[in-house]
């Protein structure tokens, strides 16, 4: 079944999208952080060739190009958080950040893949389906949640697996390890 593909980013989510205008070095980059931020929002498949199609075909709309934004470009995903952060704290009474109004929350989140030379992978433990995934990511994810539920995102890192980390010589932390280090 196709889909209506979107004409032009809403003005809603390109306001809020102004924010982190200054972020990006490039007009292209900005544009397909927007068309990003749009497609995660309006579309219920997260990959990169969803979100692509999702978008009437245009110089920014192709999934190269978006591959190449969210894989090889250079942003500052610390200014990106800082941004975000800053958005949240501003945004109108009914959504403030206030320790009164939500909660701050640090939950794992599994991804399962399909690829298994997928860097950073692992057999994971599912509890929602009660087996494990052979292939998967899991995030640590640091977000607040306000009381209407809506969900903001503040940081994650990616959890790997000890024998992982002794393959590409990394160090080993668990999930607490680094849920303390993202609230630091």
């Amino acid at each position: 079944m196709g889909h209506i593909p979107i004409l032009e980013i809403p003005e809603d989510i390109h306001k809020v999208c102004q924010n982190y205008n200054s972020v990006f070095e490039r007009k292209p980059q900005f544009k397909n952080f927007e068309r990003f931020i749009t497609g995660i929002i309006v579309n219920d498949k997260a990959n990169i060739q969803a979100l692509a199609k999702s978008f009437r075909r245009g110089r920014y709309d192709r999934y190269d190009s978006l591959h190449h934004f969210l894989s090889e470009s250079l942003w500052d995903y610390e200014k990106i958080m800082e941004t975000s952060i800053s958005v949240i704290k501003h945004l109108d009474e009914p959504f403030s950040f206030s320790e009164k109004k939500g909660w701050l929350v640090i939950d794992d989140t599994l991804i399962e893949k399909y690829g298994k030379f997928m860097e950073g992978t692992g057999k994971l433990y599912d509890h929602t389906k009660g087996c494990y995934l052979e292939y998967g990511h899991c995030l640590v994810v640091f977000l607040y949640i306000d009381k209407r539920g809506n969900r903001y995102p503040l940081k994650f890192d990616l959890y790997l697996k000890e024998d992982y980390c002794e393959i590409v010589k990394d160090r080993f932390r668990t999930k607490i390890e680094i849920a303390k280090e993202l609230i630091q």
